[in-house]
């Protein structure tokens, strides 16, 4: 059915896709049939489809817009293994607590009895991985898809599924007029005792984390009020890696970005159990490795600024500010004045910068040198998992909230490629990078094609050991044989994958450097190209030992 309306009617899936414009002008994903009228409905509503080569990779792209302009992310998906693709993104999403409507087909209600062709009960999969899980009916379209925006942006934002029948997506009902969002307020709950704490404290310390940098808005308000909190309030501050930059890393009370290197948590950790005083701005322990498990004093007082509570076992608090971590923030510190950092935070900042310097020559350190030193403060730079992004984290200091793009809470490979493509839809006259190591790379590898079809200009550096470096170290720390973790280390001629080839077989530049000079060289002559630039960075197999 290819009718849109007679001025009164509508289909429903012009109901749907109206609604969605409210909150997002991009959607992702790889089209079926049974998503077809959706996505003709998202056109006619003025949102952008772009065709992903793969789910998981839409849903990234889609968290990449979300990330740089605020709003819902989008995805859509076709039935059976179209649905299958969007787990490990709804797992993402939940983790790193991102406002995504994953917007599935699904057969007509009279097939499922008798038709099996790619047919399984798809709310059964996502409903442990998403905050809802909703069928549209035509009747009520309108309200289901407001119930699904809302939830997915109220308290802890997630993410939310809503599957369209094949044959409701097309029926005629009446038009109905689409009213702006209404995002839920947020409020402080009482902090008397808290504030007291603070003005009793000796040793306080800050950890902030993923809900004060981001959700549903772009990054911002939590970055204003915590730098506003410490030149009133002289406390020292670590990040998850995911708030880096919510407080200028250069400022001196920016002590880094902690949570998964064990390098950076031996220095970390003990000023953490000094603290007398300990205030969880928006902290979320998703982020941290084994390590962060009851890490404050028994006698500590930790106050707790969360969205939500009781959702982890990793630490106790001794009180707990339900609401937003930004307007809480602001309520406990408001009048609050301290001179002075304590002195072993002083020390311990300095320790954590010498502990992870820049090399003067090649490898990880010297590169992500050398692009601290050369992409703007702005560039929006998104960062695969892998040994390279926990040592960049410890080493670049970032001066802008939100600006580091990757995923922390599950550590999902093969993000940080859409990421960027996504972040660049939303800010085309932004700069935006990508950094990614081989493996990561090669698992994602199609959306070049993407990036290709939408003709952005992105610089993508890989960094190559021709390894699964972090894995194949842990493997190593249990005294294990070397198996499954390098590529091409059976005993055989390997002479790796030619990733500047690939560059320009996909229509990009490609260039493959050794040294830091022509990294330089690369990386300015990528920055002034009206495509994308694939720089080919070859390390040591081992390059990572002694750093992370």
């Amino acid at each position: 059915m290819t009718s849109k309306s007679d001025g009164s009617k509508c289909r429903v899936a012009d109901v749907i896709a109206r609604r969605l414009a409210r909150v997002t002008r991009f959607a992702f994903g790889v089209p079926g049939g049974e998503v077809l009228t959706l996505i003709d409905a998202l056109r006619a509503a003025d949102v952008r489809f772009v065709v992903a080569r793969q789910e998981s990779a839409g849903g990234f792209m889609a968290e990449g817009v979300q990330r740089t302009v605020g709003g819902v992310g989008l995805l859509v998906a076709t039935i059976g293994p179209g649905v299958a693709n969007t787990i490990n993104i709804a797992s993402h999403a939940q983790q790193a607590r991102r406002p995504l409507i994953i917007l599935t087909g699904c057969v007509e209600a009279a097939d499922t009895d008798s038709y099996t062709h790619q047919v399984f009960d798809h709310q059964a999969v996502l409903r442990p991985l998403v905050k809802g899980s909703f069928r549209v009916a035509a009747a009520t379209a309108a309200e289901v898809i407001d119930r699904a925006i809302l939830l997915a942006v109220e308290g802890s934002p997630g993410p939310v599924h809503v599957e369209v029948p094949v044959d409701v997506a097309d029926q005629l009902v009446d038009s109905r007029p689409v009213v702006a969002t209404s995002m839920p307020a947020s409020r402080p709950d009482a902090i008397a005792r808290a504030r007291e704490a603070l003005r009793k404290a000796e040793r306080p310390l800050v950890l902030a984390g993923l809900e004060l940098s981001g959700g549903v808005e772009p990054p911002g308000r939590g970055a204003d009020v915590l730098r506003g909190v410490v030149e009133r309030f002289a406390i020292p501050v670590f990040t998850t890696y995911e708030a880096k930059g919510v407080l200028d890393e250069h400022h001196p009370a920016a002590l880094g970005g902690v949570g998964l290197a064990p390098k950076a948590d031996g220095l970390a950790l003990p000023l953490v159990a000094r603290a007398d005083v300990v205030v969880l701005a928006g902290y979320d322990p998703v982020e941290m490795r084994h390590a962060w498990r009851n890490p404050f004093h028994p006698e500590a007082t930790v106050i707790d600024c969360t969205r939500r509570a009781g959702q982890h076992g990793m630490h106790a608090a001794s009180m707990i500010l339900q609401g937003d971590p930004a307007t809480t923030l602001e309520a406990l510190f408001d009048g609050l004045e301290r001179d002075a950092l304590w002195g072993e935070a002083v020390e311990t900042r300095a320790a954590l910068r010498s502990a992870f310097p820049t090399d003067a020559s090649w490898g990880p350190s010297g590169i992500f040198g050398v692009l601290e030193e050369l992409l703007p403060a702005q560039t929006w730079l998104a960062v695969d998992t892998g040994a390279h992004r926990i040592l960049l984290c410890q080493q670049w200091r970032f001066r802008h909230p939100g600006r580091l793009i990757q995923s922390n809470g599950t550590s999902t490979m093969a993000c940080a490629l859409p990421f960027a493509i996504g972040a660049k839809l939303a800010a085309p006259d932004e700069p935006v990078a990508c950094i990614v190591g081989d493996g990561g790379f090669e698992m994602g590898l199609g959306e070049l094609g993407t990036l290709r079809d939408l003709g952005l200009a992105i610089p993508i550096f890989v960094i190559d050991d021709r390894s699964l470096a972090l894995i194949e170290k842990k493997q190593r720390s249990r005294e294990l044989p070397n198996v499954g973790v390098d590529f091409g280390a059976d005993g055989r001629d390997f002479p790796g994958t030619d990733y500047a080839a690939i560059g320009r077989a996909f229509g990009g530049e490609g260039v493959r450097v050794e040294s830091l000079d022509a990294l330089r060289d690369a990386t300015k002559a990528a920055m002034a190209r009206d495509r994308f630039t694939l720089i080919h960075c070859p390390i040591d197999r081992r390059a990572y030992d002694g750093r992370i």
